[in-house]
């Protein structure tokens, strides 16, 4: 008896490990607490009101390595940095230059792995959701402009609706940013005193996340969305070739780009340093 209750015994804990294991989220039982974690690490959680599921960060250099190594993916044509500030009262306007040896390996500033890929187009982007899906057998995406919004809140800004934003709340064109950058001319901002401690980029959940749990939906880097930017709702109506990116950068410093509300779109060619992308996973029907 005593032989037969250690064997029982010994089989029931080296079950466990397989409970544990099944305890894992999937995508449709992932939670704000509990992300789901896909082959390369990257976390999602649910939206309410939506059918996806969004990563809580900006898509990372390291995701992007890992696609570009297992497709021998390489970047030709360079990319906007950005290079100068343009002054009209408290607005601080950054304006580019396309530099051609420029990549989102050496955008010109310094990235480490678990920093936002940053001067990829919105081609690219899709490319790289289509390796995903296609190593994972499951759908990534862009986000719809819908989406974003959902993903987002209702409030303000981002972190709420007080202004300038408080401390510890993203990556912005901050005091450090100009302080580093002051050659470029007296520049300005409507951001007064708030430090994020970073100049360029900053690395992916350095900042509190949003009701959520997603981190940088504002500043850090612009995001690219799914949709074609729709006629009618700006002054650039005739671009209809264009693509919307939502989530302001590290190189905004005045209330209505870091607005909840703000919406962008470009060429979906155009690569720019300040740009990246956020991937969103659908869940399964069944």
């Amino acid at each position: 008896m005593k032989s037969t209750a250690a064997f029982i015994l010994l089989l029931t804990s080296q079950l466990i490990p397989l409970g544990v294991a099944q305890d894992v989220p999937s995508p449709k039982t992932a939670t704000k607490d509990t992300p789901f974690v896909n082959s390369i690490g990257m976390k999602f959680v649910p939206v309410p009101e939506t059918k996806v599921l969004f990563s809580i960060w900006d898509t990372r250099v390291k995701d992007f390595r890992a696609y570009a190594e297992a497709t021998k993916y390489r970047q030709a044509g360079g990319m906007l940095v950005m290079r100068e500030g343009r002054i009209g009262d408290d607005l601080w306007l950054p304006s580019w230059s396309l530099e051609r040896d420029a990549s989102w390996e050496h955008p010109g500033f310094e990235q480490t792995e678990d920093h936002p890929i940053v001067g990829v187009n919105w081609n690219e982007a899709k490319e790289f959701c289509a390796w995903l899906s296609k190593k994972e057998g499951r759908i990534y995406r862009l986000p719809t402009n819908a989406e974003w919004t959902a993903a987002v809140g209702p409030t303000k800004y981002p972190w709420g609706n007080q202004w300038p934003p408080p401390a510890g709340t993203g990556n912005f064109a901050d005091k450090t940013y100009f302080d580093v950058l002051k050659q470029r001319g007296g520049v300005k901002s409507q951001i007064g005193d708030y430090n994020d401690g970073f100049v360029w980029t900053s690395p992916v959940g350095a900042f509190s996340p949003n009701w959520l749990g997603i981190y940088d939906m504002a500043g850090n880097v612009w995001q690219w969305c799914e949709d074609w930017h729709a006629p009618g709702n700006s002054r650039f109506d005739n671009r209809k070739e264009c693509r919307i990116f939502r989530g302001s950068g590290w190189t905004m410093a005045y209330a209505d780009r870091l607005s909840s509300e703000d919406v962008l779109f470009d060429d979906p060619k155009q690569r720019v340093d300040n740009t990246g992308f956020r991937c969103v996973l659908e869940v399964p029907k069944d």
